[in-house]
């Protein structure tokens, strides 16, 4: 019963130690590693090592996964860029294995005396140094249960039962294979079972070929957590997920059989290689571990381009992504200021058409049910992001220091925005509002009559600015007089006339008459802007202008 529970204490500690190490060190690089990952991965080799560097840290390829899909999500980085980190982050958690694979019995016992004394001090409740205080206990206690494992697993092997499996493992490859992959996804992480497998194959308890399939199976294990982990996602974010599986899995698909072949016909391959390497069957077994990461990514990465494409097929860009991504304008581009400028009038022009088309759904003629079609919440997310990512782009652009003709420019865009910004909040207000979807009989005219004006504003506005040179003033003008006393008339006599109406009723007629009076506003105001020729008056069309700059709208 001890040799059973020295086993299972030196496993408590060792996951306790790996906890420790991954979540302290996420903490401490965690603040600024989305933007350590936007600047590197302009270069794949930087990108290559950022990921080695993310996986020694987190020991956690799903943890970089993860941090790699915000990062997307974020906007910083396109998908395809942050592949070479997710790919070597593999390659990062050779780190813990390797070093497991060391006698460092001293060390530890020092490293955890010095831990106690630091705690002692109380640098643990210091914010500068308790993050690594934790990860220093998590290494002391990580190799403390290592030791462990080693004391348990010795009289473990001379135990008859456990003699009598050792024997049947000869023959059951399969199963050993399959142990492996069962207990990763449990600990979801392959490193983890690979130091343990290599404890018990230091002990005799496991011999360095059952070893080595449990390590493969590990492999298949930590792709199959991962895929597990992403069951609900969808679009990049499912891409990159299954990426990393594949990542996983093409080290298995290539190791695997040549394992069996050197079994079966003695032929000197990668099991003859780590022997040779070294001749500790510990050390043996961390080589295997890192032959297989390096393998895996060196594959994938040679084939990079055919795997994602075959991915982008299985897995479409979803609507939303679509919806939230900027089409014209990314951050840290190099640009040139008139370009960028003409670039954000089409950005802003699909905000517009946000704005459109969350009219549509409170339009009395317009199948508001329509399948397929965006959500007004999910229209007024994505005009908020996009929003956002213009207004960084603008002033990307002022703060490269343009002529003062581009500088005007860029103001009046950003003016627009602003003035863009606001009418989206406005018809937000409207098109959610409850009264609107059920108003009573004697404003159900009213309302319906604003709501047609409106979008007939809006989708003018629309159409209009993708022809800048035939852009009808005029026209625009007329439709966006000021409503002001018209609509101040029209609530004191509807109130009036409607002693009926409940204070429901007169809130939703005070909501539709305001949103109505100001976003007429708002449009004006933004015309007033064009035809002061701070935005659409360009002496170049912006196919020319991007032609002659070598540039292309973003996908």
């Amino acid at each position: 019963m001890s040799i059973f529970a020295t086993i299972f204490a030196g496993l408590g500690l060792f996951f306790i130690g790996v906890k420790l190490i991954g979540g302290n060190l996420r903490l401490m690089a965690g603040r600024g590693f989305r933007a350590v990952i936007g600047r590197a991965v302009a270069r794949p080799s930087i990108a290559a090592a950022l990921g080695v560097v993310a996986g020694a840290l987190t020991q956690s390829t799903n943890a970089v996964t993860f941090i790699c899909i915000n990062t997307v999500a974020a906007g910083l980085v396109q998908a395809r860029q942050i592949l070479p980190v997710m790919i070597w982050a593999n390659v990062g958690t050779c780190a813990l294995v390797l070093l497991a694979a060391l006698d460092v019995h001293l060390l530890v016992l020092l490293l955890i005396g010095t831990v106690g004394l630091l705690y002692y001090l109380e640098l643990d409740k210091s914010a500068r140094f308790r993050h690594l205080v934790a990860v220093l206990l998590g290494v002391g206690l990580l190799f403390f249960g290592i030791d462990l494992i080693r004391d348990g697993a010795d009289g473990l092997r001379r135990m008859p039962e456990v003699q009598t499996a050792i024997n049947y493992g000869h023959s059951s490859f399969i199963l050993i294979f399959l142990i492996g992959v069962v207990i990763t996804v449990i600990a979801q992480s392959s490193s983890t079972v690979t130091v343990v497998a290599a404890a018990m194959a230091q002990a005799g308890v496991l011999d360095l070929n059952q070893a080595i399939i449990i390590v493969y199976g590990a492999g298949l294990g930590s792709g199959i957590a991962t895929w597990l982990m992403a069951a609900k996602l969808s679009g990049t974010p499912k891409r990159l997920v299954l990426l990393q599986t594949f990542t996983k899995s093409v080290g298995i698909v290539v190791l695997v059989p040549l394992l069996v072949v050197e079994m079966q016909f003695e032929l000197p391959l990668a099991r003859s290689l780590v022997e040779f390497l070294s001749p500790r069957v510990q050390e043996q077994i961390a080589l295997v571990y890192v032959l297989y990461q390096l393998i895996s990514a060196f594959v994938i990465s040679a084939a990079l381009d055919p795997f994602y494409r075959l991915i982008q097929r299985l897995y479409p860009e979803t609507m939303e992504e679509s919806l939230f991504k900027p089409q014209f304008v990314y951050a840290g581009g190099d640009i040139e200021a008139e370009t960028g400028a003409l670039l954000v009038e089409k950005e802003q022009q699909r905000l517009v058409g946000f704005i459109r088309d969350s009219l549509d759904h409170v339009r009395a003629d317009a199948e508001a049910g329509k399948a397929g079609r965006p959500k007004p919440q999910l229209l007024h997310q994505a005009r908020q992001s996009v929003g956002s990512e213009i207004s960084a782009f603008i002033g990307e652009l002022m703060g490269s220091s343009p002529p003062r003709e581009t500088m005007e420019h860029l103001a009046g865009l950003h003016s627009a925005q602003g003035l863009l910004d606001d009418l989206g909040n406005e018809v937000h207000t409207l098109v959610m509002h409850p009264g609107v979807y059920t108003p009573a009989s004697s404003l159900a005219s009213l309302i319906n009559n604003m709501i047609e004006s409106l979008h007939l504003i809006v989708t003018t506005l629309f159409d209009e600015l993708e022809d800048p040179e035939a852009f009808r003033y005029s026209s625009l003008l007329a439709m966006t007089s000021d409503r002001s006393d018209m609509m101040g008339k029209l609530r004191r006599d509807l109130i009036r006339g409607n002693e009926a109406l409940g204070n429901t009723q007169q809130e939703t007629l005070f909501t539709a008459t305001t949103v109505f009076e100001h976003s007429v506003w708002l449009v004006r105001r933004y015309l007033s802007l064009v035809n002061a020729g701070k935005l659409s008056a360009q002496p170049e069309p912006l196919v020319a202008s991007l032609s002659r700059s070598g540039l292309a709208p973003r996908p």
